[in-house]
């Protein structure tokens, strides 16, 4: 199952190319994201060159966004289902600056231009992660395509798998 999750990030993040809205655009089964100007609420990102489909497996709830003025699309997922045992994630991203993900990574947030909205992680030690507990999305950018765990609810990760939670992660903070 988390191979499905996997893949279903990594097709929000390769097919999306930037338009993130303060809250991500939920989805299940499938959505098509449509080129053009409107937003997530009128499935649309400005910077895709053609229309894609998304597909979330069954049980798997997902949310998509972009932002034209980063050039950055987004994407995450989690399932119903999903395991709520202790485990250690990856320090790997920043929404904003001083805001790592998960919550209480060592590591620094930074700015790659100033007012660009998209930032950096430089962890505080190589392979710097921090234990979670509870459920997880998989969320990933185009900001290095890297894809990692994201607890859904801080660093206890308490929250459930819905499309309230999923699109309200940090990642989707950035408004056009």
């Amino acid at each position: 199952m988390k191979k499905m999750i996997l893949m279903t990030v990594a097709v929000l993040s390769m097919a999306l190319s930037a338009n993130v809205f303060a809250a991500g655009t939920p989805f299940t089964g499938q959505t098509i994201v449509q080129t053009g100007v409107g937003g997530g609420a009128a499935g649309k990102c400005s910077i895709l060159s053609q229309d894609a489909t998304l597909n979330a497996s069954n049980n798997v709830v997902a949310a998509w966004g972009c932002t034209a003025a980063t050039n950055l699309a987004y994407g995450a997922a989690c399932h119903a289902a999903g395991s709520t045992n202790t485990r250690n994630v990856t320090c790997n991203s920043c929404t904003t600056a001083g805001a790592a993900t998960p919550a209480g990574c060592a590591g620094t947030c930074t700015e790659t231009a100033p007012g660009s909205g998209v930032f950096n992680y430089t962890p505080a030690v190589a392979n710097e992660a921090v234990p979670v507990t509870g459920r997880v999305a998989f969320a990933g950018d185009t900001n290095g395509g890297s894809i990692g765990a994201v607890a859904l609810s801080g660093a206890g990760g308490t929250a459930v798998c819905d499309s309230a939670t999923v699109a309200g992660l940090g990642l989707f903070s950035t408004a056009d």
